[in-house]
């Protein structure tokens, strides 16, 4: 692997203000219902959750903990604590990976749950890793102490950032932030931009890939050049967090999503300043509190991508894949949820879109279902 070494910037920068934009929005309510996710009650706290191809990973203070079909299939000791994790291309020529970062190191969950330390391979064995994030197809790229490094088609470009607090990616962009200041990379184009910002808490991108970020009581979204507040909390934001083109954010007790042009919060939650939230594919929130971890989703009847599994995919999977695809199924990869489906994107479209080799032989699918399992795939984020 061909390793790049950078101690300076990016490129040049032009710094952009916070900017006055149009009034502030008003909060609508948001509702949210508990999503069913394991076979038992969950009560351990967790400091990390990360959703693999096939299954869940559940980082505790003690080990990493992986659910496969909604059954605990294992644990492994060496990843504990987690404190971040990302589905990113891989450096063996497979589709993608599940990596996650702990102890300062890099590991690969493996299908089955087991890891594997990888630091070696981006040579990051001597940093302190502490996040991954992806970036586009081909791109991936890490956080450690006092830097950041960019991972593109098996080249590692590493760069010095003093005050680095969190990094962000989506559609080809990548973001970085310090206290004060947030810089968006454009990959496609090498633009370059900095957006001043006064006590920024994190960054996320949202579903059109505009920069998302909080400070202290203040929501921020990119627009025209430059920062608008979107929204101005009574409460303390928390960093956002990205999930299937939705952004989560906590506001002191509350939880807010940002979805579109339109911010909802929640009333009465009551979450308590231990209370951390990380993001979904499927976008549901995960939260984490000191009593063990839930998912909970936004609304009773589900998003329109939901229900179109529902419509379209869910009877195919009925009568073609639940014998296999089931919770406790001879393949050992659940297919029985939307959630399930979502997650595993990049491997079902390369099985069922671009090889056609699922189902395996034997197996009928006609050509009308195979269609209406490529257009619902086609629309996941």
């Amino acid at each position: 692997m061909r390793r790049l070494f950078v101690t300076a910037g990016l490129l040049f920068a032009c710094g952009t203000e916070e900017a006055a934009g149009p009034t502030p929005l008003v909060p609508e309510t948001l509702s949210l219902e508990p999503v069913a996710w394991s076979a038992s009650p969950w009560s351990t706290p967790v400091t990390f959750v990360h959703e693999t191809e096939t299954g869940i990973a559940l980082c505790t203070s003690e080990s990493l903990a992986f659910l496969a079909g909604s059954v605990l299939a294992g644990h492994a000791t060496e990843a504990k604590g987690c404190t971040g994790g990302a589905r990113v291309p891989a450096s063996d020529g497979a589709v993608q990976w599940d990596l996650v970062t702990a102890q300062g190191g890099v590991w690969r969950v493996a299908s089955d749950g087991t890891v594997e330390a990888v630091a070696a391979r981006y040579g990051l064995e001597s940093k302190n890793v502490t996040d991954v994030v992806s970036i586009d197809a081909n791109q991936f790229a890490f956080q450690y102490q006092d830097g950041f490094a960019v991972v593109t088609k098996g080249e590692v470009k590493l760069f010095a950032q003093a005050g680095l607090t969190s990094i962000a990616g989506a559609n080809g962009k990548f973001a970085y932030l310090t206290k004060d200041t947030a810089r968006v990379l454009d990959t496609k184009t090498n633009a370059l931009v900095a957006f001043t910002v006064s006590d920024a808490k994190g960054v996320a991108f949202d579903a059109k890939g505009r920069l998302i970020v909080t400070a202290l009581g203040t929501l921020y979204r990119e627009s025209g050049g430059a920062l608008v507040a979107l929204l101005e909390a009574q409460a303390t934001l928390g960093a956002p967090r990205a999930s299937g083109g939705k952004v989560w954010i906590a506001s002191g007790a509350e939880l807010l999503l940002l979805e579109d042009d339109r911010v909802l919060k929640t009333s009465g939650l009551a979450l308590d300043a231990a209370a951390v939230i990380y993001g979904s594919s499927s976008g549901d929130v995960w939260l984490s509190r000191p009593s063990g971890v839930t998912r909970l989703r936004h609304g009773a009847t589900g998003n329109a991508l939901e229900q179109k599994w529902q419509a379209d995919v869910q009877p195919i999977y009925g009568k073609v894949c639940s014998a296999c695809h089931g919770p406790t199924g001879s393949a050992k990869i659940d297919l029985s949820s939307y959630n399930s489906w979502v997650s595993r994107k990049a491997a079902l479209n390369d099985r069922i879109v671009v090889k056609a080799d699922m189902p395996p032989a034997g197996v009928a699918l006609s050509a009308d279902d195979r269609g209406k399992l490529a257009e619902f795939i086609a629309a996941m984020p």
